[in-house]
């Protein structure tokens, strides 16, 4: 009979798998950071327990002349509040039979843990990004600030024309500046197909113009005063009957061409990061590997939000 080497065993004794576990979550984890990207554009806060959060939003103050002739009775600022919803539990899962790994000739646990991590953080970062476009929608927070609601461009051919996108993002940092949102820190999210076309189009690069890019390397980093962000999680579908994410977040996206927002326009409540789960089941003769992660998104300032569609 054969003496198998149990490559998962502690020091040749114990459970088979004890050392899969540590590699298994080193490995989702690391797959899940190298692939999400909108964890450094939009406001996040962990929470060790909880439901619902909620976050004042305090209106902007107006000034008044005072002729001498009356008291000081004081002038008022508008308050609102925000209120994030914890989603139920993203995850992915799958089962590997002891069989079949015995039976193959290469181990198939790396490549499954980084599919694991890249299919939360693709997910995460599809849902920051709906929620962007949604405020981008969405009405002022403080109702008697009326203007400071999200912002929706109009350009027709956005999706096809790269000067005319260009174009787009101008008149949506002219929006930002009309609405008092500072102008550091803003980003524009756009699919590959826009990104290249923004890089062919020599006015944005052209470095005598005051352009920053390279036709060569198919680079564009900014317009407008507005970093571009090459990303294929920009929702482009219609998603407003998609069971397969929480309401907040569905919406009819099929004619999103970009989204600009800085990170305030987005916030993230999180119960619990990447977490990975491993575990042998005897009744399935096979490792349960689960990954998984429990958070929330929601619009926090749609003032600090513009979308662009061609409809």
């Amino acid at each position: 009979m054969a003496t198998y080497t149990q490559t998962g065993q502690n020091n040749g004794a114990g459970a088979d798998d004890a050392l899969f576990l540590k590699m298994y979550g080193g490995e989702v984890l690391a797959s899940f950071n190298a692939t999400n990207i909108m964890d450094q554009y939009h406001l996040s806060n962990t929470y060790d327990s909880g439901k619902t959060f909620q976050f004042p939003k305090i209106g902007r103050a107006s000034a008044a002349y005072w002729d001498g002739s009356s008291e000081l009775t004081g002038l008022t600022i508008p308050n609102s509040e925000v209120v994030i919803q914890i989603d139920d539990l993203l995850y992915h899962d799958t089962y590997i039979r002891e069989i079949d790994e015995l039976r193959d000739h290469v181990s198939k646990r790396q490549e499954y843990a980084r599919q694991q991590g890249e299919a939360i953080a693709n997910a995460y970062d599809q849902n920051v990004l709906r929620v962007g476009v949604l405020a981008s929608r969405a009405a002022a927070t403080i109702t008697s600030q009326s203007g400071d609601a999200g912002t929706e461009i109009t350009d027709a051919d956005a999706n096809t024309n790269g000067a005319s996108l260009a174009a787009s993002l101008f008149t949506a940092a002219t929006n930002l500046d009309d609405k008092f949102v500072p102008q550091g820190d803003r980003y524009c999210f756009v699919k590959p197909q826009q990104y290249y076309l923004l890089a062919q189009t020599t006015d944005v690069i052209n470095k005598d113009w005051g352009g920053d890019g390279s036709y060569g390397e198919g680079l564009v980093h900014q317009v407008a005063n507005i970093k571009i962000i090459n990303t294929t999680n920009l929702p482009t579908a219609d998603d407003s009957a998609n069971s397969g994410i929480p309401s907040e977040y569905r919406g009819d996206f099929s004619n999103n061409v970009a989204l600009i927002m800085r990170p305030e326009a987005v916030r993230t409540c999180k119960l619990m990061g990447m977490k990975t789960e491993m575990d042998y089941k005897t009744e399935w003769q096979g490792t349960h590997m689960v990954a998984k992660k429990l958070c929330g998104h929601g619009i926090n300032m749609p003032e600090s939000a513009v979308s662009i569609k061609t409809a």
